[in-house]
């Protein structure tokens, strides 16, 4: 299968989008929530981390977990813009893979600082940065999802890549299973 560059993609065309189009959104959908969730995971690795690492273990005080949670936030939210603007001019996929594996430097350094205790703590906020590359990837990635499909599915769509799950049922704030359910 030979795979080319999309130059012009066009989703409320509703002859190209029947001629091919919806199975190539559905394709890049499917790998845009996988890349969502990993990024994720990564970006908010020390948000839990920190919760696990005793002070008599680590020797990390309250406010140097606060400060390694905080560097990934900050690199998260700093990392958006820049993100954002490579998938134009990398291209979708080689931006999203690329991204993606960049995310395994990170999660092999927080698995060699667990590792060995009384470290100082500066290479757990350099890792905790690079963690941040998570949360650039992640709202990058959102809003790669409002283009792949024309308006009658963004929807849809944005629902999947908000946090890989459809929502059932009419409550707002949760996942419902629907079987056997009745829905007012």
């Amino acid at each position: 299968m030979v795979r080319t560059r999309i130059t012009e993609w066009n989703p409320e065309d509703a002859v190209a989008w029947e001629a091919g189009g919806n199975a190539i959104a559905r394709r890049n959908l499917f790998w845009l929530i996988v890349n969502v969730h990993v990024a994720f995971s990564v970006w908010y690795l020390w948000s839990v981390m920190v919760l696990f690492m005793p002070q008599s273990v680590y020797g990390f005080s309250t406010g140097d977990k606060l400060l390694i949670d905080a560097t990934a936030s900050l690199v998260g939210a700093l990392a958006r813009i820049p993100y954002a603007l490579a998938v134009n001019w990398f291209g979708g996929r080689n931006w999203t893979t690329f991204s993606s594996v960049v995310l395994l430097i990170p999660t092999c350094g927080a698995i060699v600082l667990l590792a060995h205790p009384g470290w100082p703590l500066w290479p757990y906020l350099v890792c905790a940065a690079l963690t941040g590359l998570g949360g650039g990837n992640y709202s990058a990635s959102l809003a790669k999802a409002d283009g792949l499909y024309p308006q009658r599915l963004k929807g849809f769509a944005l629902g999947l890549t908000g946090d890989g799950q459809p929502r059932v049922g009419r409550y707002p704030g949760g996942r419902i299973g629907g079987a056997g359910h009745r829905w007012a």
